[in-house]
């Protein structure tokens, strides 16, 4: 009974929240956008009160502008996408941890996720982080069903590569490394403990090499307007300056960040389950170093569970990435949300 009620509340909680007024600054900007794009009707180019807008990939804006020309000018439409991609991440969340555990604990970990502070916030303040963690979260889930079918279902890989391409359309290459590097540290860990061979990893390369064709497809709208805008550095500038320029220093944006603002961001972010998340971080952290001794001594005794190679590529290294970039803001560290509440779910 308390399941359901709490359920019901969080129902409630999200429906009324598509009704608030707007927050500044971004998500009245990205609104703004999206609504100067549906007037102009140009969906190549990227603009705000006519000017060229370089800073953000157009996936917000086409969905919101979409959303307003069905439902009108207002925030409901325009927090409509954006919140509905945050259930499919939810969804995506359960269906992940419904791979390695049984049903309650799966249940559990989608619940923690949509019950964070970060997700409350993200479903309210849309920007295009809440497109990223949800299509980032599926197309791990996708990637890992795949895996898991021993390569045999490969429509679900090209779902993966799809989502992929979305998340990349919704915030830049971010939205393929997180992936990559999470099913590259599932593999690498799978075989340094012998449980695994090469074999995932040349599947995985020969239908990737098609994958990220499709993928490059999905992006193609948003390259020729990009060039049509800015000519070659357009390009330059998504793939590169956007992302790894704020570790290299060559983005322009710089703020006075320490290198641990993230993890006191994911103290308040991650309420009400903060400590919860740190004792389960920590268990596991505790449970690698007993494995490692064990193989420095020749004499391992456990296998590694299979999620914790998601959290090494799906949440530690993307935290440690993120928290090297010379401009951070909270909600950027809010893609790695789904795998901490997986993981922590599952620690429960």
């Amino acid at each position: 009974m308390g399941v359901w009620v709490s359920v019901i509340v969080l129902i409630f909680t999200y429906i009324g929240g598509l009704f608030l007024p707007i927050m500044p600054i971004d998500a009245a900007q990205y609104a703004s956008i999206s609504r100067e794009m549906l007037a102009t009707g140009n969906y190549w180019s990227v603009m705000h009160h006519s000017a060229d807008y370089l800073d953000k990939p157009p996936l917000l804006f086409w969905l919101s502008a979409l959303s307003f020309a069905v439902f009108g000018i207002n925030s409901f439409a325009y927090r409509l996408p954006s919140v509905g991609a945050a259930c499919l991440g939810v969804y995506a969340t359960y269906r992940l941890a419904r791979l390695y555990y049984d049903r309650p604990t799966a249940l559990l970990a989608a619940a923690l996720l949509a019950s964070t502070q970060a997700y409350f916030l993200f479903c309210h303040d849309i920007r295009t982080d809440t497109l990223l963690a949800s299509f980032v979260i599926v197309a791990i889930w996708l990637f890992a069903e795949w895996d898991r079918s021993d390569g045999r279902r490969w429509a679900i890989a090209w779902g993966g590569f799809t989502a992929m391409g979305l998340a990349m359309l919704a915030k830049g290459p971010i939205g393929a490394a997180v992936p990559l590097l999470a099913m590259a540290s599932t593999w690498a860990i799978r075989i340094a403990a012998g449980q695994g061979s090469w074999r995932a990893i040349r599947r995985f390369l020969c239908i990737g090499c098609l994958g990220l064709a499709w993928v490059g497809l999905l992006l193609s709208p948003m390259l020729y307007g990009l060039y049509e805008q800015y000519g070659t550095y357009g390009w330059r500038f998504y793939f590169w300056e956007q992302s790894f320029g704020r570790i290299t220093g060559e983005n322009r944006w710089h703020n006075q960040t320490d290198a641990l603002f993230f993890v006191h961001t994911f103290l308040w972010a991650f309420l009400p389950y903060s400590l919860l998340a740190l004792a389960a971080l920590w268990g596991r952290f505790r449970a690698y170093g007993q494995y490692v001794w064990q193989c420095c001594r020749a004499t391992p005794k456990t296998n590694i569970p299979p999620d914790d190679a998601l959290l090494l590529g799906g949440f530690v290294l993307p935290f440690i990435a993120l928290s090297l970039s010379h401009y951070k803001l909270p909600h950027y560290i809010f893609v790695v949300f789904p795998f901490g509440c997986h993981y922590n779910g599952c620690c429960l």
